[in-house]
């Protein structure tokens, strides 16, 4: 199940989204494997702009895994 805020921020901005899992993909094509999300300080909204890509990536058919972590509070 995905968070409500990925799917609205999906449904505001469904071209943009589109355009950059097309990037994406192309990436693939050349062999890229891994796109790092890093925040410049906690509470920027990287996870959220992380599940959000995962989800344009999964509603293309592209599979995706996300790693989220904390380097400042590491459990």
């Amino acid at each position: 199940v995905w968070p409500a805020a990925c799917r609205q921020l999906l449904s505001l901005r469904r071209a943009t989204w589109n355009d950059l899992v097309d990037q994406l993909r192309r990436g693939l094509n050349e062999g890229r494997r891994v796109l790092a999300i890093a925040p410049a300080r906690r509470g920027s909204g990287a996870t959220t702009l992380s599940l959000t890509l995962a989800l344009a990536l999964a509603e293309q058919g592209v599979r995706a895994a996300i790693v989220d972590g904390d380097w400042d509070d590491p459990q």
